[in-house]
């Protein structure tokens, strides 16, 4: 599997989600405490509560749905060879499944990826099971969401 645009995208991508958190988080304490300061006569501020409500939504949007484009799917999955391609390689590339389950020496890895339902979106799995860390077979399920 060629690596380096494909980890530079995954990469992205977590970066993206680690600044949605930041912002989920870092806006939700103005949100919270700042309604806590206005005590007896002092007013609350609410320059501070919209801007810590608007990092909070745009945090979790950016967080949510940042997920990797269909070309990266495209490219990805035909790079997977049964048989060949071990498991560090795919985290190297996928990073962390979703989920997983082993069994003794089998392993399933699944990824999930939803993209933004606001413009129609799509649901993806990729299932990929191994044996003593060796790719078994691949598979990937699509369903395209109308938007909301």
């Amino acid at each position: 599997m060629k690596k380096s645009r494909l980890t530079d995208e995954i990469t992205s991508i977590s970066q993206r989600r680690t600044t949605g958190e930041v912002l989920l988080y870092g806006g939700f304490a103005p949100v919270v405490i700042a309604p806590l300061t206005a005590m007896g006569d002092k007013p609350v501020p609410v320059g501070l509560v919209g801007a810590g409500a608007l990092a909070w939504v745009g945090g979790w949007a950016l967080a949510r749905y940042s997920q990797p484009s269909d070309e990266f799917w495209q490219t990805t999955i035909p790079k997977i060879k049964p048989e060949q391609t071990k498991s560090d390689d795919i985290r190297e590339c996928l990073r962390s499944p979703s989920s997983t389950t082993i069994a003794g020496a089998d392993q399933t890895w699944i990824y999930r990826a939803k993209s933004p339902a606001l413009i129609g979106g799509s649901d993806r799995t990729l299932t990929v099971p191994f044996n003593n860390g060796i790719v078994r077979n691949v598979s990937q399920t699509k369903s395209d969401r109308q938007a909301e």
